[in-house]
């Protein structure tokens, strides 16, 4: 039985539903991460009754953060979703079980039929999803098409037009560049051809700006980043696995390089700059400061400070601060190389 209340705790609305342990590394911490289902079989209602994050939910995720941040993945999905990737939106909610405090976590949106539905304008009969490299929605030409996409862009020539035009009609290249760019930039060395990496697209075109029937990316836990401000993340992604950079497949297409540095070039301007993220995570802060701590020391260090946050939340910051210069060097040398 679930009772939801607004921040000045006035009690919003009651239902029961159905809870289930979200995750693999959730289940052997002591927080753990927890998915919400509304279903008729619990309740009279198949969706939550008021909505947390967008409209007609059928299911939440209640995330809790890997560090000591613990807004930062969140965070993060957020910068991604201003290029207009699309990304899972969030609203922090301190949660208690049995009347026990059980800290703060981010309750996220989930990628499924409702969702790209509401975001993407895409129906569920016409949706097609992979998520690590299965398909999650979709018939038995999903995943038939998505690898004989990745089998055309690894191996066929991107310099010859007919090639590159008949790539370019099944993946938005510009969300692609965009994606990778927020890969490089924020450091995630945690994914790979098959881990972490979320994409999608509607079987036919027609659906609005979305539905035009190419694959996307849509971004999908950023939680293991920004430990390395000088890391070249690059050459890890070109070690890790042939089918990870996906960029270095259109390196021979004529003006590709140009345009994959200028793209890096005009984020850390503007989206990645040091003034904005500083400046947002200022922000969230100011929202998550006083649970963050208490939740680190339910479940961490009982004795964790607001001065040991601080220097937490300061390292970060550093992270962003230092990242531009490294990162725009190791994509020129990859580009260089390569």
């Amino acid at each position: 039985h679930m009772t939801a209340f607004d921040a000045g705790h006035k009690e919003l609305f009651s239902q029961d539903i159905g809870a289930r342990i979200s995750g693999e590394s959730t289940r052997y911490v002591y927080q753990k991460a927890l998915n919400l289902f509304a279903r008729d079989i619990y309740d009279d209602s198949k969706k939550f009754e008021k909505s947390f994050v967008c409209d007609n939910e059928k299911k939440v995720r209640l995330r809790k953060g890997d560090g000591r941040i613990i807004y930062q993945e969140p965070f993060i999905q957020s910068v991604i979703g201003e290029t207009g990737i699309p990304f899972q939106d969030s609203v922090p909610e301190v949660v208690f079980i049995n009347g026990e405090y059980w800290g703060i976590y981010n309750l996220r949106e989930q990628y499924d039929e409702n969702y790209f539905a509401e975001h993407c304008g895409i129906p569920k009969k016409m949706l097609w999803t992979e998520k690590n490299s299965a398909v999650e929605c979709g018939d038995s030409q999903t995943d038939e098409n998505y690898k004989a996409l990745y089998d055309l862009m690894m191996n066929g020539d991107m310099s010859d037009d007919a090639v590159y035009s008949q790539v370019e009609s099944q993946i938005d290249i510009d969300n692609m560049i965009d994606y990778y760019c927020m890969l490089l930039f924020f450091n995630n060395t945690d994914i790979n051809g098959g881990h972490n990496r979320f994409m999608f697209r509607s079987k036919e075109p027609g659906y609005g700006d979305y539905g035009d029937g190419k694959w996307r990316f849509a971004a999908y836990d950023f939680d293991i980043t920004c430990e390395d401000a000088e890391a070249d993340t690059v050459s890890y992604y070109r070690e890790l696995d042939e089918k990870m950079f996906m960029p270095g497949f259109f390196y021979e297409r004529p003006g590709f390089k140009e345009l994959f540095y200028n793209r890096m070039v005009e984020l850390t301007e503007n989206e990645l700059s040091y003034e904005h993220l500083s400046k947002k995570l200022s922000e969230w802060d100011k929202v998550y400061r006083e649970q963050n701590i208490e939740t680190v020391r339910r479940f961490e260090e009982d004795d964790y400070s607001e001065e040991e946050y601080k220097k937490d939340l300061a390292a970060l910051d550093s992270f962003f601060k230092n990242r531009k210069e490294n990162g725009l060097k190791m994509l020129e040398k990859d580009i260089k190389d390569n």
